[in-house]
This record gives structure tokens, sequence and C-alpha cells, in this order.
């Protein structure tokens, strides 16, 4: 299985790069064209990694657990709008992919009642478990909470692997896809984790004038951005490239020939070369002529007209290294 990772800022035109190479190539998103996020969301594999085998400690890996599943059984409720109708992203499999992931990347399992559980449990529930052990006269803690030992960190990573291609074959339809597109399942801070999680994987990363940024976080209202407030927005937007530019001088010199790093506004401008330049990375051909860059292009200097004098000109005297128009 061929994996190509698609890494943006947010609004930063990456959707553009996923939609061509759905659209006129053999690589297919099979998530409906959403983000998968299952290894990088703050309750993702990464978080269990992170707890398993760095932060590690009696209870970590228990808690990380717990949040991953609680995660998992929440994203299948995840819908999006196709053709006017509310349509679920994940298929409820990955429930039961799930539950045998989380047996393969433990050791022990045993059921216990720490004071961390405790003091995040309701009185009511609180009550209800202290008269069932009661009358149940059982020792320990019955059955409320499930505390786990990790696997070592080789075997971890394997199944990782496994978890993740049982979970992109179960929504690939067809089961003859193996050139697969996932948008933003890491991100700009930490993407050379994913040769960790695939053993086929290349990375496509997209940067977009700031300006251009804001202008499209503004109009849209994102929620998981401060686009709300031009100068915080600045800071924000400041710091996350601050601590990309110093994350890319420390890649390992064996995963460069697997990154390649693209501009929005030259994709869109120069359509043809950036077109093949992505192409000849990918080492893939265009099979039709379903993408059509016009839309891109049209929104590409959007905010040339759309912003005011003064937010353009703050932009611009704010993060000047980062201007790409």
């Amino acid at each position: 299985m061929k994996i190509v990772l698609i890494v943006g800022t947010g609004s930063s035109g990456s959707g553009a790069i996923s939609d061509f190479l759905t659209k006129s190539t053999k690589y297919k998103n099979p998530f409906k064209g959403q983000e998968f996020r299952i290894i990088d969301d703050p309750d993702g594999i990464l978080n269990m990694y992170y707890n398993f085998y760095i932060n590690h400690s009696i209870n970590n890996p228990s808690n990380a657990i717990m949040r991953f599943k609680n995660y998992i059984e929440n994203l299948i409720n995840l819908k999006i709008k196709i053709n006017n109708k509310q349509t679920k992203v994940y298929d409820k499999k990955i429930l039961s992919i799930t539950n045998e992931y989380i047996k393969n990347i433990t050791t022990l399992s045993y059921h216990a009642y720490p004071q961390f559980i405790e003091i995040q449990t309701s009185f009511f529930k609180r009550k209800f478990f202290n008269l069932k052990k009661k009358i149940s006269q059982s020792k320990g803690g019955g059955n409320l909470f499930n505390m786990y030992l990790p696997v070592k960190k080789e075997i971890f990573l394997k199944q990782s692997k496994n978890y993740l291609r049982k979970i992109i074959q179960c929504h690939s339809h067809n089961k003859k896809i193996n050139h697969i597109v996932l948008d933003q399942s890491l991100n700009m801070w930490n993407f050379t984790e994913i040769f960790s999680y695939f053993d086929d994987v290349k990375i496509i990363l997209v940067t977009r004038d700031p300006r251009s940024i804001f202008n499209s976080m503004k109009n849209r209202d994102a929620k998981a951005y401060p686009g709300y407030n031009l100068k915080i927005w600045t800071k924000w937007y400041e710091q996350i490239m601050y601590k990309f530019i110093n994350y890319k001088k420390k890649i390992p010199k064996k995963y460069k020939k697997y990154i390649l790093e693209m501009k929005f506004e030259d994709f869109c401008q120069n359509y043809e070369s950036e077109r093949n330049k992505v192409l000849n990375f990918l080492n893939t051909k265009k099979i039709n002529d379903n993408f059509d860059i016009k839309n891109s292009k049209f929104n590409v200097f959007k905010a040339k007209k759309e912003l005011s004098v003064f937010e353009k000109n703050y932009i611009k005297k704010k993060l000047s290294k980062y201007l790409q128009w």
C-alpha cells in the first residue's frame, strides 16, 4: 500500500493538492475526502505512544487507552453532507478493529479503581459502584475501569501499522485500491513520525502566504483557529512557522527524499509544471482530466481584494519572512 500524506498549516491550500491526486490519478481518499486524524489528534495513536514509552507511569498507559477508545467511539458519529444527505465518514467496524488493536498492544489488563479515575467519576456513579461492591463483597476495583500494561515499543509500532492498514482497507470499498491519500494525519511539527506507521509513505508539505491564510480563516469563521483577531492570529502563525522551520532543520537525511515542499501560489500559477513535480515525486501518472484548477486560481489571491489595507500592512510587517506574494 502506497501512502501520500498531505500536510499544511490549515487553510494552506493543501486540499487542492489532495483533490488533484484523487481526481486525476489512481490515488484515493477512503474517508470521503475528510482528514484522517486518528494518528495525530490529542487522544490518538501518538498520544498512546508517548504515554506508553516516554511519559510512562503505572496509570498513563491505561488513561491513554481509555481516551483513545472514547475518541474512536465518538469518531463513528462524524458526519458530512453528500448530495444534501448526512453521511457517516467511518464504518462501525472500526470499533471491533480497535478492540483487537488494544489487545495486541497490551500484555496485561485488570480491573481497578485508581484515584485519578475516582475523582473524575460523578457522585451518583461512585455511590452506585460502592453499593454494587458491598453487595458482591468484591475486592479490588470491580469492573469500573480497566488497567493495562503495554507491549514492547517494537510490537506497538508493528501492531499500529496493522491497525492503520485495517482501518484504511475497511473504508476502501474497492479492494484493488492501494494508492492512498491521507489529509492532515500529522502536523507541521511532527510529520516524520509517519515513517514509523507506514512502510511506503511520502509527504507533501503545502505552505501559503499568511495574508491568504488569515483571509480564509477569517471569512470561514474557522473555529479551530484565531482568525477572529488579527493580532492574536499573527502571533499564532509566527509560532507555528518558527517551530516548523526549526523542525525541518532536524529532519534526518534519510527521510528528505520522501518529502516534497510546495507553495500553493506556485501550484495555481504554474499548474502544469507543479502538477508534473507532484507526479514525478510520487512516480505516478495522470489518468484523466477531472481536476479543474480554475477554482483554486480564483481563490489564490482573494486576500488582495478582501483584506483591508491595515490588515495587509500589519501582516506584511509582522510576518515578512513568510510572504509568498
